[in-house]
C-alpha cells in the first residue's frame, strides 16, 4: 500500500504514503519490489512541475527514469552513512570534486 504521489493534483504531492490504491499517475512502490527493497529519498525537486520520485534505489533490470541505482552492498553502505542534511554531487570525475 506504498504510493510515493507523482500526480500534480493531489495535496501530498511528492511524498510517501501509505494507501489502499491511488492515482495512476503515482508510483506503486511494490510494482519495483527489487529497486525499492532499500531507498533514499532526494530533496531536489520541492515544487509541483520539477519532477517527482526522485530516489536512490538498489539496481533493476534496466535504466532508471531520472533515480540513481547503485548495488544492494553500496546501498546498504550509504544508508548506514548518510545523514540528514548530506549532500548528493554529482560530478562525472573525481577531479571536479575540486570544486565543492
Amino acid at each position: 500500500q506504498s504510493y510515493w504521489i507523482s500526480n500534480p493534483g493531489d495535496a501530498q504531492y511528492n511524498t510517501w504514503q501509505e494507501r489502499s490504491s491511488s492515482s495512476s499517475l503515482d508510483e506503486h512502490m511494490s510494482d519495483y519490489q527489487t529497486q525499492y527493497q532499500y531507498g533514499i529519498t532526494l530533496n531536489y525537486n520541492n515544487g509541483v512541475n520539477g519532477g517527482s520520485a526522485f530516489f536512490i534505489h538498489v539496481n533493476g533490470k534496466g535504466a532508471t527514469a531520472g533515480c540513481i541505482s547503485v548495488s544492494q552492498s553500496d546501498m546498504l553502505y550509504l544508508m548506514q552513512r548518510i545523514r540528514e542534511g548530506a549532500y548528493i554531487i554529482n560530478v562525472t570525475s573525481q577531479s571536479e570534486l575540486v570544486n565543492y
